[in-house]
This record gives C-alpha cells, sequence and structure tokens, in this order.
C-alpha cells in the first residue's frame, strides 16, 4: 500500500493557502505586473522619440529624422523597427524591418497600438499630420522561461517549490519535536514491541498514531509506513456472518464512539502479501481527564492457526456425523431385513410377536383399547395349482398392499405364515375394529376382481378379536383371533367374524370321529404341532440370518433392505422381484411393463446448501407424495389392467427413484400414466420451513421391446432419464425406444475414459500469455485443460467438458486444475515473475459447488502461492443461475485476494444490470465480438463503447482473439489493458511458456510492426 507521510501531506497543503493568498491578490491588482509596467514604459519613449522627430520635421530638418530613427533602433536592442509616416501612409523614412504593423492597421487605413507597436501621433496645429511608429521585440520572447519569469506564473512556481521544501523541512523538524509517537513513552513501545499481539493506537478519527512490529509484520509493512492511516482503510471482514450482515462497522470505531470496551470480535484481515489472516480484536477507548474519548488502543490476537485447526476438527466431526448417520441408515437396513418379510413388506413373525408384546403391555398398563384381526386368503390353494405360484405371490402382495395402505399408520401389520396375515389396532375397540376388518374384506374384493382371468377375484376370512382386561397376552389374543377366523371360514368364507366366548364352547362341542380330531382350531393348538410349526420358523429364521449377514459384507445394502428406512418406499431388492413377476405376468397375457426411474432436480442442490438431515427431511417428503399417488382416489391403478398388485415407487438411491407401471395395453396409455404421476409429484414442498417446488425428469423403459430382464429395463430407463434432463425447461420425460442407442453406447464408453482419466491422471495443463498493451510484457497466463488420451491422444476440452459437467465429474477435473495451475505458478514467481497471475476457467457446477471456496483456499495454501497470483474466469452464464449467491461468493474470492474475470462478455445475457451490482476486476471480450466490430462500423461503435464504459467502473478489459495486425492496431486505440490471441501466442505447454515469460535479455517479446 502507497502511503503518503503526514509532513508531506501538511506541507502540501501549506503551498495551496499560500498559492491561494497570490493568486488572490493578484485577483485585486495587489502584485504589480511586469508586463503593464514594461508596455508603459515601451510608450513614453515612444512619445519621446515622436516629439524629437516633430520638431525635426518642422524646420524640415529630414536627415535628423534619419539618423535619430537609425540611432534608436541600433542603440535599443529591444526595437525591431522604427519609421515615420505621414496621415495618408506615405513614409518620410523608416529603419529596421516591421513584422507586426500590419496587425496594427484599422478598417480606415490608420495605424493603432498593439503590445508589440507602439503608435503616436504626431500633430501639425490641432490637427494630426502623421505617426511615429515603433515596433518592439515580443514581452516573452525568450519561450516558456521568459514566461515564467516575465509574469505571475513565475512567482506562483517559484513560491510553491520554495515553500513546499521549506514547509517540508521546517515539519519533520517539528514532527521530531511533536511526533505522534512520542504521546507514548519509549518504554512503553519498547514493551508493544516485544508482544507476539499486534498493537494499534488510533486518535479518534482512526489515524494511527503507533503500530507495534508484530501487527506491521501481519501486513508485511514497516511500523512507520503505518502512521497516519486509518485503520479501517485495510481490507477488514467481520468472520462471524451474522455480525457481517447486520453491521459494517469495525470494533474500534464502535469504541472509539461508544466510549466502551469491545472485546474478541474476530476479524478476517486480508493482505496483498500476507494473504488473509484471522485476528481476534479488543478494543478499549483512551480518555482524557474529562472523560472525553480521544482513541482506541485495539490488540489482535492471530487466530489464523486456531481457525484452520477448528475447520479441520470441523470437517471431523462432519465426517464422522456421516459416518455415524451411515452406520445407521445400514443398521436400519439391517433392521428391516431381520424384521420384514421380502415378499410382502409386511413384519416377519418373528417381529411381528415382539412389537405385538410391547404394544399389549402398553394398553394393558394404561388400559387401553386394542383389537387384531387375523386376515386369510380363500381357496389360496386354488390360485397356486391353477396359475402357479408366481401368480400365488401377487395374490400375496395385493393383500399385503391393502392392508398396508387401508390400516392406520400407527397399526401393526405382519405376515403370520403363507397367506395368512395378521393386523394389530392399538387405540382400537372392536366396533371400530370390525369395521375396519369389513373395510379390508371389501376393497381386497374389489381390487382383485379380473385378477389373472376375467370374472375371478380374490377374497379372505378375516377374525376379530380385542383386548378385554389386562390378563390378556399376545398368544391369548392370536388364539382368539384364529378361532374367528376358523368360524369365518367354516361359515362360507369372504366374511368376518369377531370372537366371543360363545363361539368358543360351540367349537368345543364337536365330536371326534374315527380317532381323528374334526375341529381344525383344535389341530391348530395342538402343542406338538405348534412346537413342529415353531421349529420350522427357527429354522427360517436362521436362514434369513445368514442371508443378513452375508448382505451385511456387502457393498451394496441398499439392494438388501425391503424397505427404504427414509422413504418408507419399497427397496431395489422388493422392485426387482416385482418387475420380475409383472414380465411374467405380461408375457403370458401380452400386456406391456413400462419401468420408469426418477430423478428429484433440486435433490443436490438442498443436500449441498442444507445439510444431509434437510436431504433426508426432504426424501421423506418426496416418499410421503410418492405414497399418496398410489392411494389417492384417482389412482393411476386405475389405467392400468386389473389382475395385479397395481404400480409400485422404489427408492433405488439417493434421490432416484424407481417406478414399476405393469399391465399395460399400449405406450399412449403409458404416456398418459406418466404425465399423471408428473403433474401428481409436481408442486411446492415444504423443507426446513422454506417452500421448494418440486421438479422431476423421468426416464422409461417398456418390456419387451428395451429389454427382458428387471436389471436392463432399470438400467435402460436411466439412459432415457439422462437424456430427458438434457431437454429444454424441467418436468420432462424421455422413451428409451426415442433414444439412439450409439449415441447412448458413446456416452457410456466417454464417461468411463473420465473415470480412468481421473484416476491415472491423464489431463495436462496448457497456457496461453495475455500481453500487458502499457508494458508490452506478459502479465497473465490462462490455462486450459487437455486429456492426454492414451489412445485417441491430444483431446481439446469441446469434446468431453459437456460430458463431465452433465456426470458431475467436473468437480474432480476442476478440482485437479486449480492445484496443478497454482502449483506451476508458484514455480514462475519462484523463478522471477513475480508479477503474474495465472487465470483457471470454472464451468457453472462448479462455481455452484458449496466446496468450491474451500477447493481454492487448499490449492493456494499447497501450493504455497499468494492470492493475488490465481485468477478464476466466470461467465455471464455461471452468475445468472443464481446472481446472489455469485455476488457473495466472488465477494469472498476477491477479499483472499483472488482476481476475478467476467469471461466471454458479450455472448451471453450482456446484462448490464447485473454488471453493475458485481464487483469484478476484469472483463475480457469475446473474439466473436471484435470479429463483428471489425466488419460493421455499428458494432465497433458498441464494442468502443463497451470498453469505455467497463473502464468508468474501475474493471479493467481484456481483448482475446487477436490474430491479425489490423485487429491489435484497432485495439489499441481503444486503451484495452490486456490482449490475448494467435498473433501473440497459441496455447503452449508449461515448458515453452516458460520460455515466453523469460526470453533473452535483449529479446523482444512481441514487435508492434509484426
Amino acid at each position: 500500500m502507497f502511503n503518503i507521510s503526514p509532513a508531506v501531506r501538511v506541507s502540501f497543503g501549506l503551498v495551496m493557502f499560500t498559492l491561494s493568498v497570490i493568486l488572490i491578490a493578484d485577483l485585486f491588482g495587489i502584485v504589480p505586473k511586469k508586463e503593464i509596467i514594461m508596455l508603459d514604459a515601451r510608450k513614453k519613449v515612444s512619445e519621446v522619440l515622436a516629439v524629437q522627430l516633430s520638431v525635426a520635421v518642422s524646420k524640415s530638418e529630414f536627415d535628423i529624422v534619419k539618423s535619430s530613427l537609425e540611432y534608436f533602433v541600433e542603440r535599443n536592442s529591444d526595437v525591431v523597427a522604427a519609421s515615420m509616416t505621414t496621415i495618408d501612409g506615405a513614409v518620410i523614412h523608416k529603419f529596421g524591418k516591421f513584422i507586426n504593423l500590419t496587425d496594427s492597421v484599422v478598417e480606415d487605413g490608420s495605424i493603432e497600438s498593439t503590445d508589440k507597436v507602439v503608435v503616436v501621433p504626431v500633430f501639425s496645429g490641432q490637427e494630426r499630420w502623421g505617426s511615429v511608429n515603433v515596433e518592439f521585440n515580443s514581452l516573452y520572447s525568450g519561450g516558456f522561461l521568459s514566461i515564467i519569469s516575465d509574469s505571475v506564473l513565475g512567482i506562483l512556481l517559484f513560491v510553491s517549490i520554495g515553500c513546499f521544501f521549506g514547509y517540508l523541512f521546517i515539519l519533520r523538524k517539528a514532527l521530531k519535536v511533536l511526533d505522534p509517537k512520542g504521546v507514548v513513552p519509549e518504554r512503553v513501545r519498547s514493551a508493544f514491541n516485544t508482544l507476539s499481539e499486534g498493537v494499534l493506537i488510533v486518535d479518534n478519527k482512526e489515524q494511527i498514531i503507533m503500530a507495534n512490529d508484530a501487527f506491521a509484520e501481519k501486513i508485511d509493512q514497516e511500523p512507520e509506513e503505518l502512521l497516519g492511516v486509518k485503520a479501517s482503510s485495510f481490507k477488514w471482514k467481520h468472520a462471524n456472518k451474522e455480525v457481517r450482515e447486520s453491521t459494517k462497522q469495525m470494533p474500534w470505531e464502535h469504541a472509539i464512539k461508544e466510549g466502551v470496551k469491545k472485546i474478541g470480535t474476530a476479524l478476517d484481515l486480508s493482505t496483498d502479501n500476507a494473504g488473509v489472516r484471522s485476528l481476534s480484536a479488543n478494543c478499549a477507548p483512551i480518555q482524557d481527564d474529562n472523560g472525553n474519548t480521544r482513541g482506541a488502543l485495539i490488540t489482535f490476537d492471530d487466530i489464523t492457526d486456531v481457525q484452520e485447526t477448528n475447520v479441520l476438527l470441523e470437517n471431523a466431526v462432519t465426517n464422522l456425523t456421516r459416518n455415524d448417520a451411515e452406520i445407521r441408515r445400514k443398521n436400519a437396513e439391517l433392521e428391516v431385513l431381520a424384521t420384514r418379510d421380502p415378499l410382502t413388506g409386511c413384519y416377519n413373525r418373528r417381529a411381528f410377536f415382539d412389537l405385538f408384546d410391547k404394544m399389549l403391555e402398553q394398553a394393558n398398563k394404561q388400559d387401553l383399547n386394542l383389537s387384531c384381526i387375523m386376515v386369510d386368503i380363500d381357496h389360496f390353494k386354488l390360485i397356486n395349482d391353477n396359475f402357479g405360484h408366481s401368480i400365488g405371490d401377487e395374490a400375496i402382495r395385493l393383500i399385503a398392499d391393502i392392508l398396508n395402505n387401508d390400516s392406520d399408520d400407527d397399526a401393526l401389520v405382519g405376515r403370520y405364515g403363507g397367506e395368512e396375515f395378521c393386523v394389530i389396532l392399538p387405540g382400537t375397540d372392536v366396533d371400530e375394529a370390525e369395521e375396519v376388518a369389513e373395510s379390508i374384506r371389501l376393497t381386497i374384493q374389489s381390487k382383485s376382481k379380473d385378477f389373472c382371468v376375467k370374472d375371478f377375484y380374490i377374497t379372505a376370512s378375516l377374525g376379530v378379536t380385542y383386548r378385554t382386561d389386562n390378563k390378556n397376552n399376545s398368544k391369548q389374543l392370536l388364539e382368539q383371533a384364529d378361532t374367528a377366523l376358523y368360524m369365518a371360514k367354516e361359515s362360507g368364507r369372504n366374511r368376518v367374524v369377531v370372537w366371543s366366548p360363545e363361539s368358543v364352547s360351540s367349537i368345543d362341542d364337536e365330536l371326534e370321529e374315527n380317532g381323528h380330531i374334526l375341529n381344525p382350531v383344535a389341530e391348530k393348538n395342538d402343542v406338538s404341532g405348534y412346537k413342529k410349526k415353531i421349529s420350522i420358523l427357527e429354522t427360517t429364521v436362521n436362514e434369513l440370518q445368514e442371508k443378513l449377514t452375508a448382505t451385511s459384507k456387502t457393498d451394496d445394502g441398499e439392494d438388501a433392505a425391503s424397505i427404504d428406512p427414509v422413504t418408507g418406499l419399497p427397496s431395489k431388492l422388493i422392485l426387482l422381484d416385482r418387475i420380475s413377476q409383472a414380465i411374467e405376468y405380461s408375457g403370458r397375457n401380452k400386456k406391456l411393463v413400462a419401468v420408469a426411474t426418477l430423478n428429484v432436480d433440486m435433490f443436490s442442490r438442498i443436500n449441498e446448501t442444507m445439510g444431509w438431515d434437510i436431504g433426508d427431511e426432504f426424501l421423506r417428503e418426496i416418499g410421503h407424495r410418492l405414497k399418496g399417488i398410489l392411494r389417492s382416489s384417482d389412482t393411476v391403478a386405475s389405467m392400468l389392467t386389473p389382475g395385479q398388485s397395481g404400480p409400485v415407487f422404489s427408492r433405488l438411491k439417493d434421490d432416484e427413484f424407481a417406478i414399476l407401471l405393469p399391465g399395460l395395453d399400449d405406450l399412449e396409455t403409458l404416456t398418459y400414466v406418466i404425465k399423471r404421476i408428473q403433474n401428481k409429484f409436481s408442486g411446492n414442498v415444504k423443507v426446513d420451513d422454506k417452500k421448494v417446488f418440486l421438479t422431476s425428469s423421468i426416464g422409461i423403459a417398456v418390456f419387451p421391446q428395451d429389454g427382458n430382464t428387471a436389471e436392463s429395463l432399470i438400467e435402460n430407463s436411466r439412459r432415457a432419464r439422462i437424456q430427458a434432463k438434457l431437454l429444454v425447461g424441467r418436468n420432462n420425460f424421455q422413451l428409451y425406444s426415442q433414444v439412439d442407442n450409439r449415441q447412448v453406447l458413446n456416452q457410456m464408453k466417454t464417461e468411463i475414459d473420465l473415470h480412468n482419466a481421473i484416476e491415472e491422471e491423464q489431463f495436462v495443463l496448457y497456457y496461453q500469455p495475455k500481453l500487458d498493451l502499457k508494458s508490452d510484457t506478459i502479465s497473465s497466463i490462462e490455462a486450459l485443460i487437455r486429456w492426454q488420451h492414451p489412445t485417441k491422444g491430444l483431446i481439446f476440452p469441446n469434446d468431453f467438458i459437456s460430458h463431465a459437467e452433465k456426470t458431475g465429474m467436473i468437480l474432480e477435473i476442476g478440482k485437479w486444475c486449480l492445484q496443478s495451475a497454482c502449483k506451476q505458478t508458484r514455480r514462475w514467481v519462484e523463478m522471477g515473475a513475480t508479477n503474474i497471475r495465472t487465470s483457471v476457467n470454472v464451468s457453472m457446477l462448479e462455481f455452484s459447488d458449496a466446496d468450491f471456496k474451500d477447493n481454492v483456499i487448499s490449492a493456494l495454501k499447497d501450493a504455497n502461492l499468494n492470492a493475488r497470483h490465481l485468477e478464476i474466469e466466470i461467465t455471464e452464464s455461471t452468475i445468472m443461475a443464481d446472481p446472489p449467491s455469485a455476488h457473495k461468493l466472488i465477494n469472498d474470492l476477491r477479499f483472499l485476494g483472488v482476481t476475478i474475470t467476467l469471461d466471454d462478455f458479450g455472448t451471453g445475457y450482456s446484462s448490464l444490470s447485473y454488471f453493475g451490482n458485481l464487483t469484478l476486476d476484469w472483463l475480457k471480450l469475446d473474439r466473436s465480438f471484435l470479429l463483428q466490430a471489425m466488419d460493421s462500423n455499428r458494432s465497433r461503435t458498441i464494442y468502443t463503447s463497451i470498453v469505455k464504459m467497463v473502464h468508468a467502473t474501475g474493471v479493467k478489459v481484456v481483448s482475446e482473439g487477436i490474430e491479425t495486425q489490423a485487429q491489435y492496431d484497432y485495439i489499441r486505440t481503444l486503451n484495452v489493458d490486456e490482449m490475448q490471441g494467435y498473433i501473440l501466442s497459441k496455447p503452449v505447454d508449461d515448458d515453452s511458456m516458460t520460455s515466453l515469460l523469460f526470453p533473452d535479455s535483449n529479446k523482444k517479446l512481441f514487435s508492434r510492426e509484426a
């Protein structure tokens, strides 16, 4: 920072005051003017000559006239010529050569005096007879020095120079006596200099009157250079976001204004050479004997290392939290696997008994209502025998879906065994339970109409029981519900029976025939049979536990769970099974099966900006909305062929969901169904007290034309979804059959190659210099990425950057570019190129990434590079994507010392309103804009106006794409600050760039005549 000493500033002010006094005196005529005195003297001399010549002419002594003129001219070096003429212009005699006499002739032919020619009239009696004319040298014939010495300008110049140095000398002598540092005794200053904390003493105008060595070292300046500088003139920023948004006032300003201490204010200080330091400021007002605040004492504790340590600890805590959340998620998935039936998603028998016991225990303690419903599919064996076990499984899944959807959220639904289910309804009395059971019975009958074949439907028998007193246990209630279920089956099936003690008596009265128990209930209650059943179930549970153990060792834990723990939707395991069953059914019935994958457009942004917890909340809301689509009265299931369990929604991973749509008649029906789903899915959803508008991209694959397995249909729907995201606008869907398979395969190959390129570091940086048009030296270097493919050779960015952006790999590639460019720049700085900066192009996806600022800081730190050597180039579209966030990030990066350049100006929005709100350092005009300016006067006017406008805002201009001498000459007329183009250099590797930066001492980098 360039500072002017107080003595110089005061001297300059005194000189200005002195000159003002002299000018005022000159304005009022107090200061004598040499030119007026000279002109008056010339006039008097000429009048004496005229009198002498008049006497000679009156005596007709013309020889005297001649000799007098000659003598007058020769003896006066200031006289150029002299003459005597009559009134009609006849020359009696002249000596010397007149130069300016004609300028004195007026309209009537007579001659009048000027500042160079003096005309004295000669009279004969009362009439003018003629005149004596004398021409003098100019008063300022000595040039500039004569003007200075013969005018008030000379006085002003002499006084200004003389007084300035005189005042400066006196002030410096005086300041040695009146040194502001003298306010603080030398022993105190010495004590301050021994402190590791930075110390400043400022007056009530924030001007520094003392700075210790520790503070000066932090900003890489000498303590003497800081005297008289305002403390707030440095680049300060409150570290705390809330404080920064609420006030711009620095703590010492508050201490001076309010007269109170301000302790522990966290500040960031950005300097050109020392980078950004984190400081804790403690301010105390300095008051005189009358209690008036005269200044402030400020101490600064350097907490940069502590802050960095805190950041590392916070990152570690974040990682631990994420790991903990992942472990919890895995545990939840394992718990689901251990507690859920894989076919139906209902609780398995063991988990059901555990939860039932807990519910009943609570109901007994609090004397609450509790009911139990046992459900069994009628004639299930006939379904298996006639249609196969896969259709039987579909029937079981249909019943499970109905039980889960029609029961309350707090109901407990378990698969009791085979085709038998049990539903526990806490807080429900027997009458309400009977109504629920009847509703379930009717729903099963209506939704299963035409199941498998026309006019065929599934029915179920239901037994209901309830808690009667605090002595009830789960086994007793289940036996009662089973008894009621048996009575429902014995009395005609497809009905609901409520248990009562009388029903038990009627069953016990049944007779035994031929030594066999005819009562199925008694058979079920047989102890040995029950133990055998338990043994079989325990064996099944053990097998499930073994599967659980094997699955937990695999990486794909998501596929192992039956129910997604976040959204409550079926997992991929269930989805794959449902798709396989739907394919078998549709293959026999000539129906279409559609598998769609849905991607939520806002999820990644919410996860990055609001955190994982909010992201999970967002996913739960999505799951709730998808379930609502299924439960809606206007359900999409009505558009599907009856006979199956209907559409299935599943969460695959992150924000990727899948939709199974079985039993479709044609693609037109499919399109309508997808639109209905998308319309119902879209809309506002509340996340963290904020409304977010949901939009989605959907890809669809159809059996049989797009795949004949569950895995192939899911994968092909994903490919179609990628194409849907590329379409203009939001809420798009794409059928896989409409996608060019070759294009998909090429994209997949490119993605695989890009993954390999990142892992094997196949990327290289090329560098293209920018020329400072004032010094004709390289001032900036643009880093340009290239892909050194092992088989295809050097690949340019246009051929792979778009793929990297679509897949998200651009984040890793961009991070590598930053790190490599900073390390190379550090090497050039160490070689002596101390004033260069290297620019790195940043995509929209990178700039909007929450970690981008941290990546920049990390790259600078790893390379030990000062931030002023790094330049970030962003495009208009990057800013327009999210102007407020872009504005904040730009300010944060500039505070660090990073240079920000707006690239490709003139090809995008070119919004002057947004440009006016941004604090940029450079603006780069696109080459296409320059080409238009070279061909069109109108475009040239616009180009010129933009350069002037940008300069007026304090932003510097780079013209890129300069390839011809005409283009180079044109931009030089515009006072453009830098230029870039092939006329200077094409992009080159780092070795060639080093040669350009450090050419031979006598070798010019660039010739204007080239």
